[in-house]
């Protein structure tokens, strides 16, 4: 599961089903992926929009960043397919990330990375975890990764 976190929340929502502003992009995939079970595999989506993370130093106390997600979502999606991907937008960007074996807590541990630019988080990648996808009711393997897009443009070599 996403380690509990403090999210934006909304005053006088017009819908009650819409109190909060999601942070990530990933949980949205996975909702998706629990409607397709009916649907052949492979299953590979995407998804580029604004998440809303909290921050002190803004008037609104938060701001929006763009993130792009990517899911792979079959028999044999793992840590190493996610992974190449992953090197393949590098090396297609010219981009440099310090990759360290850690990251968000829905991801396999050992199966997991979240990638350094500059010393900020570019992305967050893995395997998710078995628990994971049986809350979603997914019974497949699923490889997942989340990108900040801003840090990822800001990085490129123009």
């Amino acid at each position: 599961m996403l380690q509990e976190e403090p999210i934006a929340e909304t005053e006088n929502p017009k819908m009650e089903g819409y109190t909060s502003l999601r942070n990530r992009l990933l949980p949205s995939i996975l909702e998706i992926l629990s409607f397709n079970k009916h649907h052949p595999y492979p299953q590979n989506l995407y998804e580029v929009d604004d998440v809303v993370v909290l921050d002190s130093q803004s008037e609104t106390r938060a701001r929006s960043i763009r993130r792009l997600a990517l899911v792979q979502c079959h028999s044999r999606a793992n840590f190493n397919e996610i992974k190449a991907a992953f090197l393949s937008i590098l090396e297609n960007m010219e981009l440099k990330a310090e990759i360290i074996p850690t990251g968000w807590d829905c991801f396999i541990e050992g199966r997991r990375f979240t990638a350094m630019a500059d010393g900020e988080p570019l992305c967050w990648a893995g395997e998710i975890r078995p628990e994971v996808l049986n809350a979603w009711g997914i019974e497949m393997p699923v490889a997942a990764i989340e990108f900040d897009v801003e840090l990822l443009h800001k990085n490129v070599k123009h």
